[in-house]
């Protein structure tokens, strides 16, 4: 039996979407990251659009975080998703994986200038 990945999951769900309630391609990033972040918190209301989606995603037994996840999954670095789509990898090490590199390449303009400087200062000015 052949595992669907994470990305093929969120493929029908999308289209289960689409099809359902008419959100576009464009407004589904906003509309699955509300309904994953009030899934469980229940802390802010949605609107009639977001309840509609909300409705498709459970009547077709999607879990609204669990697609909120898959869907930063695809934000993820190549190296991630490569190893994700070959299964060497579940979602949450890819998770963990992907916080690993944002924290790795997160670096403020002051860091970069500085390490220009050093460059220039150890290369070009000897």
């Amino acid at each position: 039996m052949v595992r669907e990945t994470v990305f093929q999951k969120l493929g029908e769900a999308k289209a289960t979407l689409q099809r359902h309630s008419k959100i576009s391609e464009k407004e589904f990033p906003k509309i699955i990251s509300r309904l994953g972040n009030w899934f469980y918190k229940k802390n802010f209301p949605l609107s009639r659009q977001e309840l509609k989606a909300l409705e498709v995603l459970v009547s077709h037994k999607f879990n609204p975080y669990t697609v909120y996840r898959w869907h930063l999954l695809t934000q993820s670095s190549d190296e991630v998703k490569a190893q994700l789509m070959r299964g060497l990898i579940g979602q949450k090490r890819a998770s963990k994986k992907n916080q690993s590199y944002k924290n790795m390449y997160s670096v403020e303009e002051k860091d970069i200038h500085r390490a220009v400087l050093d460059l220039v200062e150890r290369y070009i000015v000897r």
